[in-house]
């Protein structure tokens, strides 16, 4: 039986939390990890958050360790800004983990900001513009040169409209709509990093 992590990521204000809220929370057979989730639960108010955010970090890595250990399922939740996280999915893979991502992208650093912005408003977590600003293009540049080359699967949803699109370009609808689909995709994925 094969061990599975799915990586939710993209940069901040994504919609990463809201994806796994909406779209994978009902899988019963996977435990959700992220930093943030942690320092809420060490911290009850948003504005708090700053100062457990060390803390929450060792405790993010010591709990993926625990659920590599026990041959868990799990979804995890990260910006992939650093490449830190690289040497976590090579010790999934030797502990026979197959890892995928869903990589969740937006037009612009204006609008991570505007999105973060509008979190805090509705009483979530703060996170300092030039923070957002930078890690937009980190993570980007970080899951297209890195990241998604060391996983067995990924896929790319664009979330500056209404709804997440998926962004499967692998699907057959012709091979001239492929290279459409591809051309449209890469513009807006590459434009901002």
């Amino acid at each position: 039986m094969s061990k599975n992590v799915l990586i939710i990521a993209g940069p901040n204000g994504s919609g990463k939390t809201t994806f796994v809220t909406e779209y994978l929370r009902e899988s019963e057979s996977s435990v959700y990890i992220s930093a943030d989730a942690i320092a809420e639960r060490l911290v009850p108010r948003p504005e708090e958050m700053d100062s457990v955010k060390v803390q929450a970090g060792r405790l993010f890595i010591q709990e993926i360790q625990e659920l590599i250990q026990a041959g868990t399922d799990f979804i995890v939740e990260v910006t992939l800004a650093g490449k830190g996280f690289a040497r976590t999915i090579s010790q999934l893979k030797s502990a026979g983990y197959k890892v995928a991502i869903v990589f969740i992208f937006l037009k612009s650093p204006e609008t991570s900001v505007d999105r973060v912005r509008n979190r805090v408003q509705a009483g979530g977590h703060h996170v300092p513009t030039e923070d957002v600003v930078r890690r937009f293009y980190r993570s980007k540049r970080n899951f297209w040169y890195t990241y998604r080359n060391l996983v067995d699967r990924w896929s790319l949803f664009y979330n500056s409209t209404e709804h997440f699109q998926e962004q499967d370009l692998r699907k057959m609808r012709g091979e001239q709509q492929i290279l459409q689909d591809l051309r449209k995709i890469l513009v807006i994925f590459l434009s901002y990093g």
